[in-house]
């Protein structure tokens, strides 16, 4: 009869620790479920992304640099499709006749009218597949078609100027690499030298 209570006392107590609920994780606990992040509002010194349509005969990079100014915010330009005509580039000094497709255009255009175009470098597919690119003078990237552009906008951006390398010197050569003329390297291109240009 002992053993019949024995036995019966352990089964209920089996049954209750069953029963039991767990318990809840400490509060200092790392397996306590942490509550979702959640942003409200966007902070007003973040990236911005814009796709801009420029227009057949206009310019490209003085729309973006209007916009930049209009916007009073930086403008960094990622990438564009579409086509060109009459690209004229600064660095090297040329000018590309004919309609050329844009491959890449890089640029960071500032709220301020001084840095309109300054260091926007852009890559074109030519003629047989030959590619060409360089700096952009102000005004020499007008749109043949529509051309889309993607910027990101910022706020405001800290300048800091590094110190120059010494003994850096940086020599420049007027031909191609090994001393070959342009022309002769860039079959296929209309190319024309710019007036007071060095040759």
């Amino acid at each position: 009869m002992g053993m019949v209570v024995a036995m019966a006392t352990s089964t209920a107590a089996r049954t209750h620790q069953l029963r039991q609920p767990r318990s809840r994780p400490a509060p200092c606990s790392k397996n306590r479920p942490k509550p979702p992040v959640v942003i409200a509002h966007e902070c007003p010194s973040a990236m911005r992304a814009h796709i801009l349509e420029v227009p057949a005969g206009r310019d490209v990079l003085s729309c973006v640099a209007a916009f930049a100014r209009r916007g009073r915010r930086g403008a960094l330009v990622l990438g564009a499709v579409g086509h060109v005509t009459d690209v004229v580039l600064r660095e090297p000094s040329l000018v590309l006749r004919g309609t050329m497709e844009i491959l890449s255009l890089a640029g960071c255009f500032f709220p301020s009218p001084s840095s309109a175009a300054a260091g926007t470098a852009v890559f074109l597919a030519g003629p047989r597949g030959s590619v060409l690119g360089g700096s952009v003078a102000v005004g020499g990237l007008v749109a043949a078609g529509p051309v889309v552009v993607m910027v990101a906008t910022f706020v405001a951006a800290a300048l800091d100027r590094l110190p120059p390398v010494k003994g850096d010197v940086h020599g420049r050569r007027p031909c191609g690499a090994g001393g070959q003329p342009l022309q002769q390297q860039l079959c296929g291109w209309a190319l024309c030298r710019k007036l007071g240009a060095k040759s």
